[in-house]
């Protein structure tokens, strides 16, 4: 979180303390809180994270299989073993495959 304050020092009598600045900083901390998620809510957030991280997971170019190739030298996985091994480029960053890693999940 950014916090901004605005602080003028126009005379000592007016100098903010360290107290002072303390505390409007609890005060904006405490205004800026994310509200409590409930349950429902939560398994909502939960069960999209979960779509997002096995979408992730899935081959770039069919959509079907699990990423299972690294492509070298980018190191990216992001394709199956059948898709990988048609491949010169790499559909991340665009270099060209010199060489591929099989990975296993354990």
């Amino acid at each position: 979180m950014c916090v901004s304050l605005k602080v003028w020092f126009c005379n000592r009598a007016n100098a903010i303390t360290g107290m002072d600045l303390m505390q409007e900083i609890l005060t904006i901390e405490e205004r800026d809180e994310k509200p409590v998620v409930d349950g429902q809510n939560m398994a909502a957030v939960l069960s999209r994270e979960n779509q997002h991280l096995r979408n992730k997971a899935l081959c770039s170019y069919c959509k079907r299989l699990e990423v299972s190739l690294v492509f070298l030298p980018c190191g990216h996985l992001v394709s199956c073993n059948t898709c990988g091994n048609m491949q010169r480029t790499c559909v991340t960053c665009g270099s060209n495959v010199k060489g591929t890693v099989r990975t296993y999940n354990a």
